[in-house]
């Protein structure tokens, strides 16, 4: 892979565009009016740019890693081990936004809410032998 940062954003707002015709006849892009499925979207991308991040590391098991700082309001940390199919479920129950980015052979993210307003929840993610799986 070449020095390219890759991303992909989960977000609770509608990022879908529609065009209409303004009252002096030129076209107005809007976003969230209607919504044709965009958090599918880009849960696939996210799954892409999972599967490009497990190719670029060889896949050595199935099983990652995820370490979490600065959570919610009291800016916790922890981590929990998962299913490579798992990775996107960092989402919460309110409105949120979560920036994954693939660089190189790392993958990161962080993810803005309520209670993270500065995007102060930052997430890691590293292969794991399959017998750390919860």
């Amino acid at each position: 892979m070449n020095d390219t940062k890759l991303k992909a954003t989960l977000t609770t707002d509608c990022v879908c565009e529609s065009a209409s015709i303004d009252s002096n006849g030129e076209e107005v892009w809007t976003t969230g009016e209607d919504c044709f499925g965009c958090y599918d979207d880009s849960v696939e991308w996210l799954r892409v740019l999972v599967r490009t991040w497990a190719k670029e590391n060889g896949l050595p098991s199935e099983t990652v890693r995820i370490e979490g700082t600065g959570l919610g309001w009291q800016k916790l940390s922890g981590y929990k081990v998962v299913d490579i199919s798992e990775i996107e479920n960092l989402d919460l129950s309110g409105e949120y936004r979560i920036e994954f980015t693939l660089d190189g052979k790392e993958l990161t993210a962080q993810r803005w809410s309520h209670d993270e307003p500065m995007g102060g929840a930052r997430f890691t993610f590293a292969f794991v032998d399959d017998s750390e799986r919860d």
